[in-house]
């Protein structure tokens, strides 16, 4: 196996709040635009849709057709407020040119695959701001850093003490360090091997959490959930609808990176269906007209099933899952934010 470090262009500290609406670089109307933040890319979105409409399913179980634009959204997501009142959105303009590159791939990956490294850079950073950008990920961010804080608050005098709240609380704080994951995520997906699944139909769904990773599991089914209470490296594999088609799944197999591509079934199409949607937070969409059956009951790993030489133990003992953990810690210890590696496995490398 071997690991190439790839230079990326992450952004952890450019969203600092600016003084005035002249140094954001944003007029009033333009800062209202922002304020309609979308948690997927409204362009991701509308590789599920018909002429920019889905079918969204509302988490109070209603459901209707309506605009790619109102989907998949929140009010003020990403937006850094600073002390004066001043209001950044850095960080949407900053992750333009991710979400521009990876929805490339996207659109065509059945005709490029297999990747060459470039789309696969592009597609692993994609896919690792789109673990980060998440609602799920940011309540586990907001979670442990507010334990964190009453840890390191705990016998300060309440000036200092007052003090650490205000930086630690702020917007700007939070942005920063969910940027700052985007680059190790990166190495994590560009560690794994990927497969292509394409199906006879656009009945894939989608929704405002559509990366479903499969964790290490106790008994026959896989709790599925956005953001895993083991961790994104204690995984089976990764499912993610690409398109009302197409969708990628990600593994720890020891195998090359011999990409491969399979004509998905039936089966296959609803247990992935039914792990997006039971994880989707406000909304679940997918094209007009069409129905987009899910699986009931466990979600057994897909990758078992696809590959004979791949099971449990398999994912728990991989080198390619030990090298992404190794690399990811010297990130962690020499503060690497700037730069994600590519892991490429042939047959000269050996098992």
């Amino acid at each position: 196996m071997r690991g190439r470090a790839i230079n990326s262009r992450f952004f952890s500290r450019i969203c600092a709040p600016a003084r005035d609406r002249r140094a954001c670089g944003c007029k009033s109307a333009e800062i209202a635009s922002h304020q309609h933040n979308h948690v997927v890319p409204r362009s991701q979105i509308d590789l599920f849709a018909e002429e920019r409409k889905v079918t969204c399913h509302f988490a109070d179980g209603t459901q209707r057709v309506v605009g790619s634009r109102n989907v998949g959204v929140r009010k003020n997501f990403y937006s850094v407020k600073g002390a004066d009142g001043s209001v950044s959105t850095g960080f949407e303009r900053a992750i333009n040119p991710v979400e521009t590159k990876g929805i490339a791939v996207l659109r065509e990956i059945a005709d490029r695959w297999p990747l060459k490294d470039a789309d696969r850079v592009s597609l692993c950073e994609f896919l690792a701001l789109q673990a980060v950008r998440s609602p799920a990920y940011r309540l586990f961010f907001e979670e442990r850093r507010d334990a964190n804080l009453r840890e390191r608050a705990d016998g300060l005098d309440p000036a200092r003490q007052q003090k650490l709240e205000a930086a630690v609380l702020s917007d700007q704080f939070t942005i920063e360090n969910i940027t700052g994951q985007i680059a190790k995520m990166a190495t994590l997906f560009g560690s794994m091997h990927a497969t292509l699944l394409r199906f006879d139909s656009p009945r894939l769904l989608c929704s405002d959490h559509p990366l479903a990773p499969v964790p290490f599991m106790n008994g026959s089914g896989a709790p599925i959930a956005a953001m895993p209470g083991v961790g994104f490296l204690n995984t089976i594999e990764f499912r993610f609808p690409i398109s009302s088609e197409c969708a990628l799944l990600l593994t720890w197999r020891e195998h090359d990176d011999d990409f491969p591509l399979f004509t998905g079934k039936l089966h296959h199409l609803k247990s992935i269906n039914a792990s997006v949607r039971d994880q989707a937070e406000q909304h679940w969409f997918h094209r007009p007209d069409i129905s987009a059956p899910c699986a009931s009951g466990p979600l057994l790993p897909l990758s078992f099933e696809l590959f004979g030489d791949y099971e449990l133990s398999d994912a728990i003992r991989s080198e390619r899952r030990r090298q992404a953990q190794a690399t990811i810690d010297h990130m962690i210890d020499h503060d690497v934010e700037d730069r994600m590696q590519l892991m490429t496995v042939s047959r000269a490398d050996g098992p």
